[in-house]
């Protein structure tokens, strides 16, 4: 008799779970108040109370189990989530100087250019990069080189703003976007970055290593046709700073078409 109701037990548990253990173990209480059981059926009885009751915590603790294990999936998509986006991030950024990458800058010149014809906003570029770098390379060393053009980024990050879209477009060059702001806002723009990284002070061992920047502006207007028409007039204008004497900033208004 035991071992058939111990098996309707597990029966039971397994295949309906606690409430059919509960009902199974109301009938045989029943049971044992109407007919005549086994003198030990009572002592049985108990057992089977007990064993709901493991049985019941076992169900507990396993939802508890369920809810964490749950959890830690909705962790792990968020870490998936932002591993994704730190990898677009990493795709988009030049790796020495933690600014934009010259493709993803290029992307986002289209994007300006387009937005800014469709709403009438002013936006201007500059493009600059270090004068006489290669001399740099030559007298002090590459490591040294690669010391001064992370220095120029860092003056690049400190002098705009959140809006602004800076790049290392590509050796010593760098470029930078700035929505909503016309020529003479640029001009005072790259004055800022330039006069910044002229007052640098950086050694080599004991060396001093002065450096300073050539930048050219470009305003888009109407007479641009397309987003690689502005970026070629910003970079005449760098060619004019670096033609009339370097360490200064040209305006594409004022460069010769």
């Amino acid at each position: 008799m035991n071992r058939l109701l111990l098996r309707q037990l597990k029966r039971a548990t397994q295949l309906e779970g606690e409430a059919a253990v509960e009902r199974l173990l109301a009938e045989l209480k029943l049971r044992a108040r109407t007919e005549s059981f086994p003198s030990d059926m009572n002592r049985f009885l108990l057992g089977v109370g007990e064993l709901l009751e493991r049985v019941s915590a076992s169900y507990d603790h396993h939802e508890r189990d369920v809810e964490l294990h749950s959890l830690s999936l909705a962790l792990s998509s968020e870490e998936l989530e932002a591993a994704q986006r730190e990898l677009l991030r990493l795709s988009r950024s030049d790796r020495m100087t933690q600014l934009w990458n010259r493709g993803y800058w290029q992307e986002r010149l289209q994007e300006e250019f387009q937005r800014a014809r469709r709403f009438g906003q002013p936006v201007s570029l500059l493009i600059f990069d270090i004068d006489h770098f290669k001399r740099i390379n030559d007298q002090y060393g590459h490591p040294v080189g690669d010391q001064v053009i992370c220095l120029v980024a860092d003056v690049l990050r400190t002098c705009s703003r959140q809006v602004d879209i800076c790049a290392r477009y590509g050796g010593e060059e760098f470029a930078a976007i700035l929505p909503g702001t016309n020529e003479d806002g640029a001009f005072h723009f790259g004055e800022s970055l330039r006069l910044k990284t002229e007052a640098l002070g950086f050694s080599a061992g004991e060396q001093a290593v002065p450096f300073t920047i050539s930048i050219g502006v470009a305003e888009l207007d109407d007479s641009f046709p397309d987003a690689g028409n502005w970026l070629v007039r910003a970079d005449h204008a760098l060619y004019d700073a670096k033609r009339s004497g370097r360490n200064r900033t040209c305006r594409s208004s004022q460069s010769p078409r």
